[in-house]
């Protein structure tokens, strides 16, 4: 690169009025928005029915991307609870162990939400908004509230039965190692007394054949 790239890059960024503090400034808002979005779009996304990585990856793009066009200080960039409704209640006749066709349609919707919502900015319907009223926003966020607590309390249950599951799984581990331990040792103890018995045996049979040979070395003398 030539001298007089170099100048003209520093004469840009010199133009920018970016310095220090600025750049620290920045970096302590990314940090604080990445701590609540990253684990808000994985919530999003279980509230969805999508895999949790979605919900990742769409509250990183769609910051991004709103950060290049444009920033508003009332607009939510990323995945919303509302949202996650939507698209749950739209995805929920696929049967969720297909995940071919459950990417196909989540793709396909949203490509379809995004044509409309251009389509919507290009013909300016957006303040049409301002007809609904109140009453209707409220009741909708209090009805997602709502069953998004009731899915909490869903998934709570379900990990207090897989606990369980695992307590009952592991007892009946313990039980069976130590009946093993148990048996072994039994048969450790049969082994024994079995070679005990069998030496007896041939103890008794020894004496006998030594009271015969006595008997038949007596008769040799009489």
């Amino acid at each position: 690169m030539s001298i007089s790239g170099i100048s003209g890059i520093s004469k840009g960024l010199g133009s920018l009025n970016y310095d220090a503090d600025k750049a620290r400034r920045d970096l302590i808002a990314g940090l604080t928005v990445a701590a609540v979005s990253l684990p808000q779009g994985i919530t999003y996304a279980l509230v969805a029915g999508v895999d949790p990585k979605f919900g990742v990856y769409s509250a990183i793009v769609v910051t991004f991307v709103a950060s290049v066009f444009g920033s508003s200080s009332h607009l939510v960039n990323g995945p919303t609870s509302a949202i996650s409704l939507l698209v749950f209640s739209s995805l929920a006749f696929l049967d969720p162990e297909n995940r071919t066709v459950l990417f196909e349609a989540l793709f396909l919707l949203g490509v379809l939400v995004g044509t409309f919502q251009i389509l919507i900015a290009v013909f300016k319907l957006g303040d049409l908004t301002r007809y609904i009223s109140e009453s209707v926003i409220l009741g909708f966020l209090l009805s997602a509230a709502i069953l998004i607590a009731l899915g909490q309390l869903g998934n709570g249950a379900t990990a207090l039965q897989n606990q369980l599951t695992f307590v009952q799984n592991l007892q009946d581990t313990l039980d069976t190692g130590i009946g093993n331990l148990v048996n072994a040792n039994l048969g450790k103890e049969s082994a024994q007394l079995t070679a005990l018995q069998t030496k007896q045996q041939l103890g008794i049979q020894a004496l006998s054949i030594a009271n015969q040979s006595s008997s038949v070395l007596l008769s040799l003398f009489r």
